[in-house]
């Protein structure tokens, strides 16, 4: 069956989110990659603004592939967290875990 996805949703504080983002694509996604040797890939996404709800509370979301079991993944991040240099421009943030339940369907 697939990997197992963290998704993370966050914001910028206002007015931060050109340095927000650079943090996030050139700091904390290589950290993640680096001491998260479960992590397999990570896309980052921005709200788009066609929407079927217009309240949305999170501006930004991070999708991590995982491999591995998840209770030892989280506990492995946590600890890989203390080495994290993580950014005052963070605020916001969601962490939800997912585990597959079908196998990935493409179309044709």
């Amino acid at each position: 069956m697939s990997s197992k996805l963290m998704l993370v949703f966050s914001n910028a504080k206002p007015g931060t989110d050109e340095e927000f983002n650079a943090w996030y694509d050139q700091t904390h996604v290589p950290e993640v990659l680096s001491f998260c040797k479960e992590v397999v890939s990570c896309q980052r996404y921005e709200l788009s603004q066609a929407q079927l709800n217009a309240e949305q509370p999170h501006q930004y979301l991070a999708v991590y592939e995982f491999d591995g079991d998840p209770g030892s993944f989280l506990s492995n991040l946590q600890k890989a967290n203390e080495k994290f240099a993580m950014s005052d421009s963070l605020t916001d943030a969601k962490v939800v875990i997912l585990n597959p339940i079908s196998e990935r369907l493409c179309s044709e």
